[in-house]
């Protein structure tokens, strides 16, 4: 809100504090219509003999000083509430704008929290993806290796076996000479 919206909603709240029908207009004036009779009543008054001074009817003047006293405490009142009412307003507003204020201050925490959150989350994400990875390369080279050593016991056993075929093969062509021997 700028300066000058403010001031055209101050002096809208200032005229809804003054009287709305003429009844309470003319109660405060009344005051200053007695107070502009009192300075008639002066001025009209006949100079007082071999003086400058005004010659004033003291009971005119002195009726005109007790009607101001009597409106005096009316507008007094009326101003004092206007006052109070001016001062509750601005204590509602400034209460209503520190509130606006707080609950801006706890959304722009939240959301910093919110990102703070999700940039955690974000960096724990790719370190269980490295972590992830590097068991994968862990568990393909230890499958690799125990698949090497199945194969050369493999290996070894077929050796084994091939060995032991082929001396079978050999003693299957070749003749005995064991046999021939014990024959003759």
């Amino acid at each position: 809100m700028n300066n000058s919206e403010f001031l055209n909603e101050e002096n809208e709240i200032n005229e809804s504090f003054l009287p709305s029908n003429t009844e309470g207009a003319d109660e405060n004036m009344k005051t200053f219509d007695l107070l502009d009779e009192l300075t008639d009543e002066i001025e009209a008054s006949p100079r007082a003999a071999f003086s400058r001074k005004p010659a004033i009817d003291y009971d005119v003047v002195m009726e005109i000083i007790e009607d101001i006293r009597a409106s005096l405490p009316e507008d007094i009142i009326l101003a004092q509430d206007i006052i109070n009412e001016k001062n509750a307003i601005l204590i509602e507003a400034r209460e209503e704008a520190e509130s606006i204020l707080n609950g801006a201050q706890d959304r722009v925490d939240q959301l910093v929290e919110n990102s703070e959150i999700t940039q955690k989350a974000y960096k724990k994400s790719i370190e269980i993806t490295e972590a992830a990875k590097e068991n994968a390369r862990e568990i393909r080279e230890g499958v690799f290796e125990y698949a090497d050593e199945i194969m050369g016991r493999l290996e070894l056993d077929l050796e084994s076996y091939l060995m032991v075929v082929r001396d079978n093969r050999k003693e299957l062509t070749t003749p005995k000479k064991s046999k021939s021997q014990g024959k003759d």
